[in-house]
């Protein structure tokens, strides 16, 4: 391959690098949904009442709250007890 003039190799390095810095920004960057994912879910683990996590993001129905509740290495269970914890403090019980 014959060599680049020196403004083509410079351009050549220049999109090299941005490149690169596009690819460390996209890996480090985080979108909306996944940081209210973990944000709900640690609420939720640390005894936060669901209609308390439902209301702080302005959801009207539950079902969008539960979506951004994942659960993270704990079981089922223990999450079902964090709410039913959740749901005794705020007077709601099942």
């Amino acid at each position: 391959m014959p060599a680049l003039p020196p403004d083509a190799a410079l351009a050549a390095e220049v999109v090299d690098g941005l490149a690169q810095v596009e690819t460390q920004l996209a890996e480090a960057m985080r979108s909306e949904e996944e940081l209210l994912a973990e944000a709900s879910t640690h609420l939720l683990e640390a005894g936060a009442s669901i209609h308390e996590v439902s209301a702080r993001l302005g959801h009207v129905d539950l079902r969008t709250t539960a979506r951004y509740a994942a659960v993270r290495e704990r079981s089922a269970d223990d999450l079902a007890d964090a709410l039913d914890r959740g749901h005794q403090r705020a007077g709601r019980g099942w």
